[in-house]
């Protein structure tokens, strides 16, 4: 769906979790002490993105011993499979975009036909 789309988005549009999510996927499982070492950052703060990545469905977490340990969710995966021209591609089959699709269309053709006489 839609929503689902951009949620991942919105999760990845923001610079923090983008690197945290960059270092899950090229170092695979981390703890969040790993990701305060590597980003020069405060555990709150790291953990407030973490859960903002998580609630997308691009991570997971499991605890080990008083640690989370957090990794590339199996959506993450799919999603990293697919380029992204196949995601903007699967998207003209979205009733929200076709409507969007619909719309511009009326109005292209209207705008035309209202300055047809102007030149």
């Amino acid at each position: 769906m839609l929503i689902d789309k951009v949620e991942i988005f919105k999760a990845l549009g923001e610079e923090i979790r983008l690197r945290i999510f960059l270092l899950l996927l090229t170092q695979g499982e981390l703890c969040v002490c790993d990701l305060e070492n590597a980003l020069k950052m405060s555990q709150p703060r790291i953990s407030q993105h973490l859960l903002k990545l998580k609630n997308a469905g691009l991570i997971n977490d499991k605890k080990v011993g008083k640690w989370k340990h957090y990794f590339l969710s199996k959506s993450a995966e799919k999603i990293l499979k697919k380029n992204l021209v196949e995601i903007i591609v699967s998207l003209k089959t979205d009733k929200i975009i076709k409507n969007d699709l619909m719309s511009l269309k009326k109005f292209s053709i209207k705008k035309c036909e209202k300055n047809k006489g102007f030149f």
